[in-house]
């Protein structure tokens, strides 16, 4: 987002540039501009070129059925779009264009074999210069997703090792 930039949207508006209320919970910086995230579960895309609202997704907003909650939102290099909240991480997946319901889920689909928990929650999530995603969970270590070469690394505490990072 440009500095000294307005955005050209209306709260409870109409039409495109149009946006829901609710207040943010989530700013991330993604191509382009920036994704917003409601406490109701709206995603919003804004963009720094037009300075309007690009789209509008109201996948969370329907499967809470309007619940307000806090919200940490990631985006990969990939397009995809990592939601967590209340224990629970949701993904959009640019490729497939749908919603999967959990990491484990998401991983399969970048077609990489992945065996560990089911219940993955992200604290945090980053891509490397070599395009590997790195994902912080909650209490369940690191994963490092390599998506070129299909591997999932998983690096857990160790409380024996000196040199281990707790989670």
């Amino acid at each position: 987002v440009g500095k000294n930039k307005s955005f050209l949207f209306n709260q409870n508006g109409q039409g495109k540039s149009a946006l829901p209320d609710g207040m943010v919970s989530c700013i991330t910086e993604c191509k382009d501009g920036v994704i917003i995230t409601l406490n109701n579960g709206i995603l919003a895309k804004l963009s720094s070129k037009n300075h309007k609202v690009e789209w509008i997704n109201k996948y969370l907003l329907t499967l809470h059925q309007g619940a307000l909650m806090n919200h940490s939102t990631y985006m990969d290099s990939y397009g995809n779009i990592w939601v967590s909240y209340l224990g629970n991480t949701v993904v959009w997946s640019s490729k497939s264009k749908k919603w999967y319901n959990s990491v484990p889920q998401i991983i399969k689909e970048l077609g990489i074999k992945y065996e560990g928990n089911n219940n993955v929650l992200v604290k945090d999530l980053v891509t490397d210069s070599k395009g590997n995603i790195w994902i912080a969970t909650d209490h369940g270590g690191m994963l490092m997703l390599d998506v070129h070469n299909h591997i999932c690394e998983s690096y857990k505490y160790d409380n024996t090792n000196t040199e281990s990072i707790p989670d």
